[in-house]
């Protein structure tokens, strides 16, 4: 019963206000003569005003259906006199509403994109929590929000796993990745003063290490990198005043090697020194020195090997004995050697010389014809032996007998 009171108060308004409005279109299209409309149109609003809207979805209830039929009506044959109002009524709900959906879905898809990152955010303080330092390091660095607060909370969970995992390098001796980590440490991250500690620790140690291994220029390099302000610093530079009176010793010690490079080693060590430092000075005295030095010991070495070249012995000791560094003692030693050991022979044979000639000055008789000037030694004539007397007899020698 209720169906059949809404369908036909449904019909009642149908024929009650979309007829009524037909007509008076049709009346006004036969009516009109300058802005007539072609007889399809009419034809065509007709049939659709006559078409029966029983046949809806059957989910939709006879209300609906009446409703959807009076708004077709409405929409496909307006009512003449009502038209500017109608189409100022649709214009307005359409600015109306398209802002409003523009920015339902504007809204939707930001909200979208905020979970999106609060989870990969999750993500990232989850590895942090267990103790995952570097894949929580590399998920943060990936990291890009167009929110602020999750990209504050980003970097800071980024630079607690920085330092926790600068510390662990710390713990093992590793004070380049210590050292790297702590660096990374963003500036606005909370815990930036803690890593500028763990920076500063990290560079002092490696210093030391490197001094350990005689690796002066290392060593100083990495006191220099430290920032005046850190409490380690004053210790570094104590350091560095040591290790610098280091650096000469082991310097004047390279300098006196036996070794073609000794020269520039020693240079390059001593260069280390840095000018901040009260024995800057100290070194740049002890490479000009030892630059002449060189240079004086280099040309002595060709002035000997020249000498004896020549057979001037003299001179090639002469000049071996002026060279004092130890590798261009090296380097004259065989020449010196030989020098010498000619030179003592040449001594010998000139001693021998002149007493041979004294000797024969004296024997040669005079007079001697020039083509007889050998010397000849002549030995003394053997002098004549004498008769050994008979030794006294102790006995008592028989006196003559008297013959009377």
């Amino acid at each position: 019963m209720e169906q059949e009171e809404c369908q036909n108060s449904v019909q009642q308004d149908y024929s009650s206000e979309v007829l009524p409005e037909s007509n008076a279109a049709n009346s006004l299209v036969s009516s009109s003569n300058d802005q007539s409309l072609p007889t399809t149109t009419v034809s065509e609003n007709v049939s659709i005003q006559s078409r029966d809207y029983s046949n809806q979805p059957a989910h939709l209830s006879n209300q609906q259906n009446g409703f959807l039929n009076i708004l077709y009506s409405r929409l496909l044959n307006p009512n003449p006199q009502g038209l500017k109002s109608q189409s100022l009524i649709i214009a307005i709900s359409v600015l109306l509403i398209l802002p409003l959906s523009w920015f339902g879905i504007k809204e939707l898809s930001q909200y979208l994109r905020y979970r999106h990152a609060k989870d990969n955010l999750e993500a990232i303080r989850s590895a942090r929590d267990s103790e995952q330092y570097i894949l929580c390091i590399q998920q943060a660095n990936n990291f890009s929000s167009e929110f602020p607060d999750l990209q504050i909370d980003s970097t800071n969970i980024k630079s607690d796993c920085q330092i926790s995992q600068a510390k662990l390098a710390k713990s093992s001796n590793d004070w380049a990745e210590c050292i790297e980590l702590s660096m990374a440490v963003d500036v606005r991250a909370a815990s930036y003063q803690e890593a500028e500690n763990l920076v500063g620790n990290c560079q002092l140690a490696q210093a030391q290490e490197f001094a350990n291994e005689r690796s002066f220029r290392k060593a100083i390099e990495s006191i220099h990198a430290m920032s005046p302000e850190h409490p380690s610093f004053k210790e570094g530079q104590v350091l560095l005043g040591r290790w610098s009176r280091e650096i000469i010793e082991v310097a004047k010690k390279e300098y006196q090697k036996e070794d073609r490079n000794a020269l520039g080693t020693a240079i390059n060590i001593a260069s280390a020194i840095p000018q901040d430092t009260p024995l800057y000075s100290e070194a740049q005295s002890l490479i000009g020195q030892w630059k002449t030095g060189w240079g004086s010991d280099e040309a002595n070495f060709k002035a000997a090997k020249a000498a004896f070249e020549k057979n001037d012995w003299s001179t090639a000791v002469a000049k071996s004995e002026q060279i004092k560094t130890n590798f261009w003692k090296k380097e004259v030693a065989t020449i010196r050697q030989k020098a010498e050991a000619n030179l003592a022979a040449a001594q010998r044979s000139r001693s021998s010389t002149q007493s041979s000639s004294t000797t024969s000055g004296v024997n040669t008789p005079t007079g001697s014809s020039s083509r007889s000037r050998r010397r000849t030694t002549y030995s003394p004539a053997p002098s004549r032996i004498q008769p050994r007397s008979a030794p006294p007899s102790s006995e008592p020698r028989e006196l003559p007998r008297d013959r009377n």
